[in-house]
């Protein structure tokens, strides 16, 4: 009995990890620059990794076990672009 329990465990299909949906991206002006705002599906699996890039200088954010199609928000004050779109096929990166 102990084996064909463990052979059934092995046949049944790996439970599906939720995929958070990347949604909506704004530029909120604030008094000291802006707020990048974007809607989520659901919560993420894992924290975000927020980093800067060069050529030109940019910060990313990378959310890992997420989709998106690509997104931008108009320019607004001190931010001249922001969009987000499908960086690999488990990353968005905004």
């Amino acid at each position: 009995r102990r084996l064909l329990a463990l052979l059934l465990l092995f046949l049944l299909p790996a439970p599906v990890l939720a995929t958070a949906v990347a949604g909506n991206i704004r530029v909120i002006p604030t008094p000291d620059g802006a707020t990048v705002r974007l809607a989520l599906s659901e919560a993420l699996a894992g924290p975000p990794r927020a980093f800067a890039l060069h050529d030109p200088m940019r910060w990313a954010i990378d959310l890992g076990e997420a989709s998106s199609v690509r997104r931008e928000a108009p320019s607004t004050g001190a931010v001249k672009a922001a969009r987000v779109s499908q960086f690999d096929p488990a990353t968005v990166r905004s």
